[in-house]
């Protein structure tokens, strides 16, 4: 089959590479534009167009997914690929190649349409999420569904089970594949009635509150541990939480964002029991473990975080 691949994040690197690997006919790379990125602004490409620049593949960077731009550079592809591309995909292009347009969604859609489908489950306390391959339609994470598998959360945070979800859906999808060319796979309308959606992710949402739950922050800490990282504020002192663990509390004492003990980590009073904050990061400041952390400062106990 000669097949078409959109995608932009790191998240589309393995399938992109495993159906390289695989040997499909990949007939052209569509990623979204440089974009200004680092201190000097300079335009970089996507980690895709850099992926698919090394495999020696034809790359397309157009403004506008116009089907006319398309055509001039590809000759019409048996299937298109979707994965994690971040611009919507109009008709026009969905119903060009024969078989249309398989997308990898991270969860077990129809759960969790969107944007932030691995954050969301974490932040909920979700047991597992998993991988969807669904046929795309005009309509938002939609399409009815090829294949799907799970993976279970245990206490992963974003950065792990990103990864790990993207190596699932690469394998997912070469498994699916010729199943689905051949007929044997059949797509199965998604069940609207237990669909839930997703929000966009923003700077502000990372903001502890410690009036909350020990297990809700900790959920808020592995949910956001690529960005925005969890944070809040000592003094006029901004922190990062990267990595916390919530506990039971041990003492009958304090209020809510109250530094309890001061030792190897910061046990911080919660609104229902304590958090274990085991790494962070000041404003300015390198990422360190709490341990490396402690060693520097002096009078943290008692103090409050807010």
């Amino acid at each position: 089959m000669k097949l078409i691949f959109f995608g932009t994040s790191e998240f589309a690197l393995p399938a992109l590479k495993k159906l390289y690997e695989e040997d499909f006919k990949i007939v052209g790379v569509v990623t979204q534009p440089d974009r200004p990125a680092g201190r000097d602004l300079r335009p970089q490409g996507s980690p895709v167009k850099e992926e698919a620049a090394k495999l020696k593949l034809p790359i397309l960077q157009p403004s506008s997914l116009k089907i006319e731009n398309l055509k001039l550079e590809i000759d019409s592809p048996d299937i298109a690929i979707v994965a994690s591309y971040g611009l919507i995909i109009p008709k026009e292009v969905l119903d060009w190649p024969k078989y249309g347009c398989l997308n990898i969604h991270p969860s077990l859609l129809p759960k969790y349409r969107g944007p932030s489908p691995i954050q969301t489950a974490i932040l909920d306390g979700q047991h597992e999420t998993g991988v969807t391959i669904m046929k795309l339609d005009e309509k938002m994470d939609h399409g009815p569904i090829i294949a799907q598998e799970t993976l279970p959360i245990l206490r992963k945070g974003f950065t792990k089970l990103h990864d790990e979800l993207a190596r699932l859906g690469a394998k997912t999808l070469i498994d699916a594949l010729p199943k689905y060319a051949d007929g044997e796979l059949k797509p199965v309308p998604q069940d609207d009635s237990k669909a839930t959606t997703t929000k966009m992710i923003n700077k502000d949402m990372g903001k502890v509150d410690w009036h909350k739950s020990a297990d809700i922050i900790e959920r808020q800490v592995r949910a956001y541990d690529g960005w925005p990282v969890a944070w809040t504020m000592l003094g006029q002192k901004l922190i990062k939480i990267y990595e916390a663990k919530a506990v039971a509390s041990k003492w009958d004492m304090g209020k809510p964002g109250e530094i309890l003990e001061v030792s190897k980590k910061i046990t911080v009073k919660c609104g229902e029991g304590c958090l274990e904050i085991k790494s962070l990061q000041l404003a300015g400041g390198r990422r360190m473990t709490t341990e490396e952390y402690v060693h520097g400062a002096r009078g943290l106990l008692g103090k409050q975080l807010n």
